[in-house]
């Protein structure tokens, strides 16, 4: 009867401490579909911000593009909207958008059409 009762507490021992282990696992497992979750996350909002910053510098670069090709400088644009430098720099930057009767202005003193200024999507 000892013996019985010696095999079912190691036995009870045994099960607890494999639900222990199977509970550990699990809870790994949750933290790697959590991570993994998480991780592609991060990567879809990197795709995002390099898809963005890609935007922006062409955008950038077409701005300089007709300015260089006009032989004109921000500052001197800036003098002929009468805006200041950092406004115009910022447009220049495309941190900040020109509202489109500014476009309009800007192509009017560059002497340029308002579709030169903006980058297609296609």
């Amino acid at each position: 009867m000892f013996l019985n009762y010696c095999i079912l507490n190691i036995f009870d021992y045994i099960c607890a401490q494999n639900a222990q282990c199977w509970a550990r696992i699990i809870k790994s497992d949750m933290k790697i579909q959590r991570y993994n979750r998480l991780k592609a996350a991060i990567e879809r909002a990197q795709s995002e911000a390099r898809f963005d910053f890609a935007e922006r510098e062409q955008a950038r670069t077409q701005f300089k593009i007709v300015l260089a090709e006009k032989e004109r400088t921000g500052t001197w644009l800036s003098e002929q909207m009468g805006h200041s430098i950092s406004t115009v720099s910022r447009w220049m930057t495309n941190k900040v958008q020109p509202s489109v009767e500014q476009l309009y202005k800007i192509a009017h003193h560059l002497d340029v059409d308002v579709k030169e200024l903006l980058v297609s999507s296609k």
